[in-house]
């Protein structure tokens, strides 16, 4: 590792590959995001499938393992827990992202002949359910964390530096000002 000290701190120069400006943040919501999307994705399989077929079969849990790890993937590639966007800009973000967790699981069932083993009415529900159910976390998360950014948050003054349309975006868009 290449690192060098200055004054106490430890700098590290080793290249992590493309670093992103909005990278995803460990915080408190959102671990609560996908902890919610986690148990919505699992509750609605399971309650579908016992539901119509009285039981929550091996081929249903094998969809949910699959729907789970597709969904972590996909979303974290897709930045779906990433903060500093919109709310309309996320929900749109979910929908392509959730639609990709579908195709996904598509293709799978279709390559491995076993799209046969599931109901087509269960995965339906599941598949619309699911979705309107992220996206009403999804919404719900977004306006608490902005009321509590309006009341509760301590504002810190900001000196913005730039020309008329950077120092207007980072004000409106990117502080919330």
């Amino acid at each position: 590792m290449d690192a060098q000290v200055a004054e106490g701190m430890i700098f590290d120069f080793k290249s992590h590959g493309t670093r992103r400006l909005l990278r995803n943040h460990a915080s408190l919501v959102v671990l609560l995001q996908l902890l919610l999307d986690t148990l919505l994705v699992l509750g609605l399989i399971w309650g579908l499938a016992e539901w119509h077929t009285g039981e929550f079969g091996p081929q249903y849990r094998i969809f949910a393992v699959l729907s789970l790890l597709l969904m972590w993937v996909v979303y974290r590639y897709q930045g779906i827990y990433r903060r500093f966007s919109s709310v309309g800009q996320s929900l749109i973000r979910l929908g392509m992202a959730w639609g990709l967790v579908l195709g996904a699981l598509l293709v799978i069932a279709f390559a491995t002949k076993t799209s046969e083993d599931y109901s087509r009415l269960v995965l339906g529900l599941w598949a619309v359910g699911g979705y309107v159910g992220q996206l009403l976390i999804h919404a719900s998360l977004y306006r608490t964390v902005r009321v509590y950014q309006q009341y509760c948050a301590d504002r810190l003054p900001v000196l913005v530096v730039g020309t008329r349309h950077l120092a207007a975006r980072c004000l409106t868009g990117w502080l919330g000002l």
